[in-house]
């Protein structure tokens, strides 16, 4: 029972570890789309953005 217990919280903490390197890599890049002035280089922060925010809501 015990045993049990525990690898739910360590399964839990590492999940919820993920998700917030998720939005903290979707934050970077969506500074750097707001800060950028270069449409090319916009429009590919915004395809590298995508799987982040999808990601973020549990969207695979």
């Amino acid at each position: 029972m015990m045993n049990d217990a525990l690898m739910i919280l360590i399964n839990q903490v590492i999940t919820y570890g993920y998700y917030a390197m998720t939005l903290l890599f979707a934050c970077a890049l969506a500074w750097n789309f707001k800060r950028t002035r270069d449409p090319q280089e916009a429009v590919l922060y915004a395809v590298i953005l995508i799987p982040f925010v999808l990601r973020f809501l549990h969207i695979k």
